[in-house]
């Protein structure tokens, strides 16, 4: 069915899903930190290590407490120097930029999901093992322009077949 600009939710699907995959727009989401927990508990390696954010903690919290989605838009509000007035930083934006960011593929959030009835162990493993290319590729480093050089080296034609 043919339908020009009308995209209509399918039904089952989550809606952080529905929000990662963009057919549900990232403005109308009022609450963005359910869709960044989903993404954090998803992400490998993980959203704290991908961005590189440094915890920042009150004196009174525990040092091993784990991440929750506020304090993971509040650190990387500070990376990003997202800040209210008055030297408070902005959560709400930093979520929606971290959700624009996972839909367009910046900042190495290329998200990517396992086929059902894949263990956990096994997506582990695989990211475990494309993690260095995928590091390459988030610095710019692809080997996109290595092939370019290669095909202006010999000279001729570039097609290795000689007439």
């Amino acid at each position: 069915c043919d339908s020009p600009g009308i995209v209509c939710p399918k039904l089952g699907v989550p809606k952080p899903l529905q929000v990662l995959f963009g057919s549900y727009r990232i403005a109308q989401v009022r609450e963005p930190y359910h869709v960044v927990r989903f993404i954090a508990e998803h992400c490998h390696p993980p959203l704290v290590d991908l961005l590189k954010l440094k915890t920042f903690r009150d004196k009174d919290a525990e040092p091993d407490e784990p991440w929750s989605p506020l304090n993971l838009c509040e650190a990387y509000a500070r990376k990003r120097g997202f800040f209210r007035r008055g030297g408070r930083v902005d959560p709400t934006r930093a979520a929606s930029r971290l959700l624009r960011d996972a839909l367009s593929g910046f900042s190495g959030l290329a998200l990517c999901f396992a086929p059902p009835g894949v263990n956990a162990a096994a997506v582990a493993a695989a990211a475990a093992v494309m993690a260095p290319v995928a590091a390459q590729w988030v610095r710019g480093g692809g080997d996109s322009g290595e092939e370019d050089d290669d095909e202006g080296e010999d000279g001729g034609s570039g097609s290795g077949v000689d007439a």
